[in-house]
């Protein structure tokens, strides 16, 4: 029999690349919440490092506030539209209103003819004034493109080009860092979280980390656009594709199963095989089930189709319902351990889509599973496969419906009770850090000397 300090020798060794969002903080990242920290927890890893990087949120706001300068020094007071209706120019309105502002453009179908911000919203097809701006920093470039065809003779004016140039040029000056910090080669894994796929590692700088290092790389997609071939996030996709080992795909079954069959618009994409669908867990040590004292919250910003939901909830339930998370406007991220606390003292807690042109599984999902509340999820593909052969969790269309189930569950505790707690369990059994992390290493065929209870497999 082996003692117990072999196998301790033969664990797993993870090095974590964390490329964080701006407005967040390393502890405050998807990559270290639902990627790193269940590796850790698991108890299948016996050492680990984590390498983080981003330019952070004060630089970026003082970057667009001067592009806002720039492009107010060459159009004056001449009439502009921002092209984008959503959690982004809500969130550097300040800066924009340096401009002025008669309309805002999105493609989506259900803004146009409604108000953002006090402004009209109107087709990308019936933009009327010959300034345009472009408030989308995922896909300025697709953005760009499809308004230069359209308005050849518009001034049209992306704010992150410059900005991209920066960033390529910081994350090749990261990983030189990385590389004095650490020997690569002492690593088994290395997994790699993104942050804007325009911005990503390049599928040559994610080359030569597996080169150097002689270890199995793994990354994740957060998001997607599949409504055309050729975009940001196709680009990324395939970039990735080329060079890692695995791919996590947290909860868009949909778009996974559509690549998995070669279907349109992922036809063009190679060694799929190498993407799992994988719902990332939650921190275990900060989502749990609390003392419950709010009895409805909805979580995260109030953008999209979600807005109309919070709208609604406002209404109907003005003194028990809480909005909680979120940036824009008049709003701060909160830290994530002050939202999993909120998060788990929650009754019931409301989940919808954001976008129409993107339906997911969001990490939310989980974060109400783990945190013992009652979920009440806008019906979609996604969740109901990753739900699939359960009841515990209450889907809703309409807005009666909605409420429906507010009315009926916060008027029988014990109902709701069990409910919540079967699909606590259900997480815990199923997607608990422990079980998640032998998931992605059994996709890697790694054998280990440890099952997901920590008993030795002798």
């Amino acid at each position: 029999m082996l003692s117990l300090d072999v196998f301790m020798e033969n664990k797993i060794k993870v090095l974590f690349l964390i490329q964080k969002f701006d407005t967040k903080k390393l502890h405050d990242s998807a990559g270290y919440n639902e990627i790193a920290q269940p590796f850790i927890q698991s108890g299948l890893i016996n050492q680990h490092h984590i390498f983080s990087w981003g330019l952070g949120e004060h630089y970026i706001r003082q970057y667009l506030a001067e592009q806002c300068s720039i492009i107010k020094s060459l159009v004056g007071k001449q009439p502009v539209t921002v092209y984008g209706a959503g959690a982004h120019t809500q969130g550097i309105w300040s800066d924009l209103l340096q401009l002025n502002i008669v309309s805002i453009a999105d493609k989506q179908v259900e803004k146009i003819g409604q108000c953002f911000l006090d402004m009209p919203i109107v087709s990308p097809d019936d933009i009327s004034t010959d300034v345009i701006v472009i408030s989308s920093r995922a896909w300025e470039e697709d953005i760009l493109n499809d308004l230069r065809t359209k308005y050849p003779e518009k001034k049209i004016f992306p704010l992150y080009r410059d900005l991209q140039e920066k960033i390529s040029s910081e994350n090749t000056k990261q990983i030189a860092a990385l590389e004095e910090e650490v020997n690569l080669s002492d690593f088994d894994l290395i997994f790699y979280t993104p942050a804007e796929p325009a911005e990503a590692l390049t599928e040559t700088q994610l080359k030569k980390l597996k080169e150097k290092s002689n270890a199995r790389l793994l990354s994740v997609w957060w998001d997607y656009d599949d409504s055309s071939i050729d975009n940001v996030y196709m680009a990324f996709e395939k970039a990735s594709l080329a060079c890692v080992d695995m791919i996590i795909d947290p909860g868009n079954f949909g778009k996974t199963q559509k690549m998995k069959k070669g279907e349109p618009p992922y036809h063009f994409h190679r060694d799929v095989n190498k993407v799992a669908l994988l719902p990332t867990p939650v921190d275990e040590t900060i989502f749990y089930p609390r003392k419950k004292t709010i009895d409805v919250a909805i979580f995260g910003s109030d953008v999209g189709l979600r807005r109309k939901w919070i709208d609604l909830l406002c209404k109907n339930y003005s003194d028990t319902f809480r909005h909680i998370g979120g940036v824009g406007i008049g709003r701060v991220a909160i830290p994530m351990a002050e939202y999993a606390r909120l998060s788990g003292e929650c009754k019931i807690i409301v989940n919808s889509q954001t976008y129409s042109f993107r339906s997911q599984c969001k990490g939310k999902v989980r974060e109400a599973l783990a945190s013992g509340s009652l979920l009440l999820e806008e019906d979609c593909y996604e969740s109901r496969c990753f739900f699939e052969g359960t009841n515990f969790v209450q889907f809703y269309k309409t807005e009666s419906e909605l409420l429906g189930l507010l009315n009926y569950f916060l008027t029988h505790d014990n109902e709701r009770i069990e409910l919540a707690t079967q699909g606590y369990q259900w997480y815990l059994k199923n997607w608990s850090s422990a079980i998640w992390t032998k998931k992605v290493f059994d996709f890697l065929d790694l054998q280990l000397p440890f099952n997901a209870s920590g008993e030795l497999n002798l």
